[in-house]
């Protein structure tokens, strides 16, 4: 899961020019009393991109996802990862993120391809799960054309939502 999670954030990093990227951005989500102390509770999406000219509400999240799709065919996901998606758009007050689930790139098919099998829409929220196609990265520019396919395929979601 560490490998894919890397790939998912070094590729949104490389990938993203124009935006700025955060990794692991800390964030408030509630609080915890116990006794007579409250403890913050707090959310790490894996990616967070901002509009380089308004970095105060990020444009959308990444959340890297290393298990497979519940179904495939329906774009069934498991429920704990619905929430913690919902957690991480609410808590940094943005309305979209995308889950990044692994697929092997198969005969004909680019590695960082993405295909779009799902949105879940919860109380202002949309929530885009999608396939990325892992395949060989280890040849000369590798990880550049995972990255380019990547977030070309994340850029032309968002354009289709528009």
């Amino acid at each position: 899961w560490q490998m894919w999670e890397w790939l998912i954030t070094t590729s949104v990093i490389i990938g993203t020019e124009s935006k700025k990227v955060v990794s692991q951005q800390c964030t408030k989500c509630g609080t915890k009393v116990c006794g007579e102390k409250a403890y913050s509770i707090n959310v790490f999406p894996d990616v967070t991109v901002y509009d380089k000219k308004n970095c105060d509400t990020p444009e959308y999240l990444v959340d890297a996802k290393y298990k497979l799709i519940v179904n495939e065919k329906t774009g069934e996901i498991e429920r704990s990862d619905i929430y913690e998606a919902y957690a991480f758009c609410k808590s940094l007050d943005t309305d979209t993120i995308f889950l990044a689930y692994p697929i092997q790139a198969g005969e004909g098919c680019t590695a960082g391809t993405v295909a779009e099998k799902s949105v879940y829409s919860m109380l202002g929220v949309n929530i885009i799960v999608v396939m990325v196609a892992f395949g060989a990265i280890n040849e000369r520019g590798g990880i550049y054309s995972f990255s380019k396919n990547f977030v070309n395929g994340i850029e032309s979601i968002l354009l289709k939502k528009m």
